[in-house]
């Protein structure tokens, strides 16, 4: 049956059903967990000051976050990008220091798969004969995400961009946020994290726990309990979005 996998800020992740009932400790890690990443029955762990894989792999480095991949894993060291299988490494250095990173598998070992990063000033497409500048940065809070063919990324505390990753356009569309949701509103709004959900609608949950849809038209409502936990993680479970931290 289908699995969800939580990471808790013990170091532990667990196990639920689609029932939600609990399945038991998948591993215990020594820090909060910061992100999970799976390819097929594999799961890669990025915790407080390290990370772990079920191939059996384990480090100390502080990467910015780990994807298993069809044959090897990606991760970033510093201004470098790693793709490594085994005992073999290749790598493309950015020259400035990466503070995100997505990665979309291209499904065989031969392949390099879709990488792309959000670095101090410039959002970077990672192939094999170099990166590729895809749009700039201004502040904010670094995320990016890839589904769909689709890349998302933040440009700025109040801004999302997202991309066709196919060469179908000619550049990203920008989806920007107003300050606050009405005169009344003390809070400033400001990104937290972001997921595609499809070509032109971004899920994207706000520093102050609500959450939306945003798109072309703007920004759809699609939390009904706001003032939720503020660092959360958006993922998509049996065709539904689910938010959790």
């Amino acid at each position: 049956g289908e699995t969800v996998l939580l990471g808790r800020e013990d170091g532990v992740v667990e196990a639920w059903n689609a029932d939600g009932e609990p399945q038991g400790t998948v591993v215990a890690l020594p820090g909060p967990i910061r992100s999970l990443r799976t390819f097929g029955d594999d799961l890669a762990v990025v915790h407080e000051g390290g990370w772990w894989s079920s191939r059996g792999r384990s480090g100390s480095e502080a990467l910015v976050d780990l994807w298993l991949t069809a044959d090897g894993s990606v991760h970033a060291e510093g201004c470098r990008v790693v793709f490594r299988d085994g005992e073999t490494e290749r790598s493309v250095d950015l020259g400035e220091p990466v503070l995100a990173l997505a990665v979309e598998d291209a499904g065989t070992p031969d392949e390099w798969p879709m990488v792309v990063v959000a670095a101090g000033r410039q959002i970077w497409r990672l192939e094999l004969e170099g990166p590729t500048c895809l749009g700039t940065r201004r502040g904010g809070r670094a995320m990016i995400t890839i589904g769909q063919e689709r890349a998302a990324w933040s440009t700025s505390r109040t801004t999302a961009a997202l991309l066709d990753m196919r060469g179908e356009q000619n550049g990203p569309t920008y989806l920007t946020y107003a300050n606050r949701y009405s005169d009344n509103d003390e809070d400033e709004l400001a990104l937290a994290d972001l997921c595609v959900v499809d070509h032109e609608l971004v899920a994207a949950a706000l520093e102050n726990g609500g959450m939306n849809l945003l798109g072309p038209e703007g920004a759809m409502k699609a939390d009904e309990f706001p003032g939720e936990p503020v660092r959360r993680w958006i993922f998509f479970y049996l065709g539904s979005i689910l938010m959790a931290g």
